[in-house]
C-alpha cells in the first residue's frame, strides 16, 4: 500500500470506521488519497492559492507537495480548521483561489445553491474546485426540514452534481473504482473536479 500525500508505504493501512483506510504516516483517510489521485489527473495550470473548506491537518498535505503561493483555511463551526466564514458568504474578492477544497462539508450546508455561487465567484477563471461528498445508493437529494445530530442538511443523492452544474461548473466524476488499489480507496467513494 502507498500514500500519495506523504510517500508512505507498507503492507497495509490501519482499518478505520465504516471501511475507511488510514495513512499511518499522515493519517490521511482513503477520499484524501482518491481526493489527492483526481487532483493530480485534473490539474493542468499552475496553482496559486487554494481555499480549503473544514480541512483537517491531513487535507491540508493533499496540496502540500505543490508550489503554492498560500493556502486559506475556512470553518463553518470549527476554528481549529479555520476562520468561521459562511461558505454562502464568502468574505473573499473575485476570482482569488486557483483551487476550492471541500471534503464530507458540503452535506453540512444548508444554502447549497448559494455556497455554490460563491465557490464559482472566487475561483479564477480555469480554476477548479474538488469536492467529495457521500453519495449513496439513493437517486435524488433531500433538503431534510432541519439538521441531524452530526449537522447533515443533505441527504445526497445521485443527482448531487447537478448542483454544480447549475451554478455554471463542468463537472468531473473520478470513481473509487477507477483508483489505483494500493491508495485503499473504497469503490463506492466519488470525487467531483468541478472547472469553471
Amino acid at each position: 500500500m502507498n500514500c500519495n500525500i506523504c510517500g508512505w508505504s507498507g503492507k497495509k493501512f490501519r482499518e478505520g470506521p465504516r471501511g475507511e483506510k488510514f495513512c499511518p504516516g499522515c493519517g490521511s483517510r482513503s477520499r484524501h488519497r482518491h481526493m489527492r489521485q483526481a487532483f493530480l489527473q485534473s490539474a493542468k495550470d499552475p496553482v496559486s492559492r487554494v481555499l480549503m473548506v473544514g480541512a483537517s491537518n491531513a487535507e491540508v498535505l493533499i496540496y502540500s507537495n505543490e508550489k503554492f503561493t498560500k493556502i486559506v483555511r475556512i470553518s463553518g463551526v470549527n476554528p481549529k480548521h479555520g476562520r468561521i466564514m459562511d461558505l454562502a458568504d464568502l468574505k473573499f474578492q473575485a476570482n482569488s483561489f486557483s483551487v476550492v477544497h471541500a471534503c464530507h462539508v458540503l452535506e453540512h450546508v444548508e444554502k447549497i445553491r448559494e455556497a455554490m455561487h460563491e465557490v464559482y465567484r472566487v475561483l479564477k477563471p480555469g480554476g477548479m474546485a474538488v469536492f467529495c461528498v457521500p453519495i449513496p445508493r439513493r437517486p435524488k437529494s433531500v433538503m431534510r426540514s432541519k439538521p441531524d445530530k452530526q449537522g447533515h442538511w443533505w441527504l445526497i443523492g445521485e443527482n448531487w452534481p447537478g448542483v454544480y452544474e447549475l451554478a455554471g461548473f463542468s463537472v468531473e466524476s473520478h470513481a473509487g473504482t477507477k483508483c489505483p488499489s494500493a491508495l485503499g480507496v473504497k469503490p463506492d467513494n466519488t470525487v467531483h473536479i468541478c472547472r469553471k
